[in-house]
């Protein structure tokens, strides 16, 4: 079961992802969002539109 700091970690990925979005920054479903997750990574999944 994921733990508050990881679903901290998840959201941070989602407003970040929203944030883009919002600014224009990112093109249809480019601009991937990575971050790293203990010896692993969370990361925005490819082709996928925010």
């Amino acid at each position: 079961m994921p733990t508050t700091k990881d679903r901290d970690k998840r959201q941070s990925i989602i407003d970040a992802c929203l944030r883009m979005n919002a600014l224009g920054i990112n093109q249809g479903t480019s601009g991937n969002i990575s971050l790293r997750h203990g010896d692993g990574m969370l990361i925005t999944p490819t082709s996928t539109p925010y």
